[in-house]
């Protein structure tokens, strides 16, 4: 027997044989194991897991062609509001496919390639997942921003084409991610535009006074705000998570970030340093003046850059936004100091003092006090003179006989004193 031009003996053919019965069998084995397998138990498992903090509603799911191939239909993911002002989000995905990577398996490695078709848009990526290690690579060129949990973020929807980059690589210790041995970044682009807000979602800033809480309760009223262009890097190494590039292009208006954050192994107990500095444009005022009058009245300060600022601090499970101006400099302790901003010649930012080093007073010009008047002199006592005694009171008069009393007789005045003769003179 010749196969294509090669003379094949006994021994060869036999081989051969032997080798075409194998591939069948673990071809029919694949077949079997793809048409028996619990993809049901799957789908329920990856609900289950989600269910523990989100609410997940899960449509169907799909057996692919080749072996670990399954397909996930109408998969809506949605938040649990942690406060009454907050509005949960929802996450829709029609169609998500995933290869559960059977030959890794054998590596003890489990590996995933997603691929998500959201709106109109997709979104590829691949989850790896061993003992000690997880990492994830994500990718889109237009993502229906609409569609993407922004709301959270921003706190209105996001409208527009958005281009998503992901990469993020962590050791585990004991099935739990240490964040200060993470490697990641976060970039996201609208290269055509996009817009903040939809002229009928509310913003519902989350607040936690009650007298504050009363006033936003209904939300604030906030139409759209238009982005030309937008370019957002989020940067994780070294322990240290920072905004390592920001650049935006708007006629509504003007936006910097700058943030950082020294992380810790809980991502909640990080420490978070950062300004926003931002301002609307007059040609929004003439357009929207609602809008830009919400923007103005935000309880930020105009700083000397002529923009409004909002310092950050605080942990990042309850990040504080405070209305002060930025200063020089921000960083969280132990970091270099982070963020960017589009055509600023210095970023904004804001150190984070220890709580429990008091900071110095800054240096203020004393004032000399004037030299002390002295009182008036205390003129002397004025000597009072003693209470002249009061005059006797005269003798009550004698009781009346009905005669006159007799008249007084006067008293004859006694007589001359005649001296006496000198001694040898005889009168």
């Amino acid at each position: 027997m010749a196969l294509f031009g090669i003379t094949l003996g006994a021994g060869t053919k036999k081989a051969l044989r032997y080798l075409g019965y194998v591939a069948l069998g673990l071809l029919s084995f694949a077949l079997a194991l793809q048409l028996t397998f619990p993809y049901g138990r799957v789908k329920d498992r990856i609900a289950e897991e989600l269910s523990k903090s989100y609410d997940v509603v899960i449509g169907g799911v799909e057996r692919g062609i080749l072996p670990g191939k399954m397909i996930l239909t109408n998969v809506s993911i949605k938040t649990r509001p942690t406060q009454a002002s907050q509005v949960p989000t929802l996450f829709y995905v029609k169609r998500l496919s995933l290869d559960l990577g059977v030959l890794a398996l054998l590596g003890k490695t489990a590996k995933v390639d997603v691929e998500a078709k959201i709106g109109d848009g997709t979104l590829l990526g691949t989850v790896s997942l061993s003992k000690d290690r997880i990492q994830l690579a994500f990718h889109s060129d237009a993502l229906p921003g609409a569609s993407l949990p922004l709301k959270e973020l921003v706190g209105l929807p996001v409208i527009g084409k958005i281009a998503l980059d992901l990469n993020f690589d962590s050791r585990l210790q004991r099935n739990t991610v240490d964040w200060t041995k993470v490697t990641a970044h976060l970039q996201l682009a609208c290269p055509v535009g996009c817009t903040v807000g939809d002229g009928k979602t509310k913003l519902r800033p989350q607040v936690k006074r009650q007298n504050q809480a009363e006033f936003v309760k209904d939300g604030i009223e906030f139409n759209k705000v238009a982005i030309d262009k937008l370019l957002a890097r989020f940067e994780i190494k070294k322990g240290v998570a920072k905004v390592a590039k920001f650049e935006t292009v708007s006629k509504d208006g003007e936006l910097f970030i700058d943030f950082e954050a020294k992380l810790e192994k809980v991502l909640n107990n990080s420490q978070v340093a950062g300004c926003l500095r931002f301002k609307p444009s007059e040609s929004l005022e003439q357009r929207d003046y609602r809008t830009a009058l919400q923007l103005k009245t935000t309880g930020a300060p105009l700083g000397p850059d002529n923009l409004f600022h909002i310092k950050l601090q605080g942990p990042m499970r309850e990040i504080k936004r405070l209305g002060v101006v930025c200063g020089p400099g921000a960083a969280a302790a132990g970091g270099a100091a982070g963020g960017a901003g589009a055509g600023s010649a210095g970023r904004p930012s804001l150190p984070v003092p220890a709580p429990d080093q008091p900071q110095p007073l800054p240096n203020l010009p004393v004032a000399t006090p004037p030299a002390e008047v002295p009182p008036p002199p205390i003129p002397p006592p004025t000597s009072t003179p003693p209470p002249q005694p009061a005059p006797a009171e005269p003798p009550p008069p004698a009781p009346s006989t009905g005669l006159a009393p007799p008249p007084a007789t006067e008293v004859p005045p006694p007589p001359p004193v005649t001296p006496a003769a000198p001694p040898g003179v005889i009168e």
